[in-house]
Parts: C-alpha cells; structure tokens; sequence
C-alpha cells in the first residue's frame, strides 16, 4: 500500500508543468522522510516543513541539503503543525498536505 502512495504522488508531481510545494506536518516518521526525500532527489517538489523539537534536526538537515527547496517552519505542538499545514494548502502556498 505504502509504495502504491508513493508512487501515485510521484507519477502526478511528474506530470504537474512545474515543481509544486507539498505542506508537511511533523515529519518525524521513516515513511514521510523517506518521501520527502526521494521527491527531494528527483527533483519533483518544494517542501514546507511544520516541526517541533521531535522532528527538528531532519528538517534542519532537510533545509540544509536543499536550501531554497525546504522551508522549515518551528511549531510547538502537533496540532500547530497540523493547523499550519492546512493553512498552507488552503491559501494556495502548497499544492499537496502530508
């Protein structure tokens, strides 16, 4: 199942005519940076990153890898980041929420 995601997401960021932002809240387990990171290697998508101090240090090691493809946003709790990310993809900032 978990590939089948994968690789639907990464079929249509492929087809999308240019890379689209994807809102992430708390990237902290293996199969969301596993994502984030081989759409970051192909080249297919931006990255906005809702963390807290659980998941800070992969998003700052994220942003440094990738500079202007990840924006890390600090957040305080779970529900901030969930909040956040919404917010993101509702005001047209991102195209995808994970």
């Amino acid at each position: 199942m978990k590939d089948t995601l994968i690789s639907s997401l990464t079929e249509r960021l492929r087809q999308a005519d240019r890379r689209r932002r994807v809102a992430v809240a708390m990237p902290r387990d293996s199969h969301t940076t596993a994502v984030v990171m081989r759409l970051l290697g192909e080249n297919l998508a931006d990255f906005t990153l809702f963390a807290d101090e659980s998941c800070s240090e992969y998003a700052r090691m994220a942003a440094e890898c990738y500079g202007q493809h990840v924006t890390v946003c600090e957040v305080e709790d779970d529900v901030a980041a969930a909040r956040m990310a919404v917010k993101e993809v509702s005001e047209g900032r991102a195209a995808v929420l994970m």
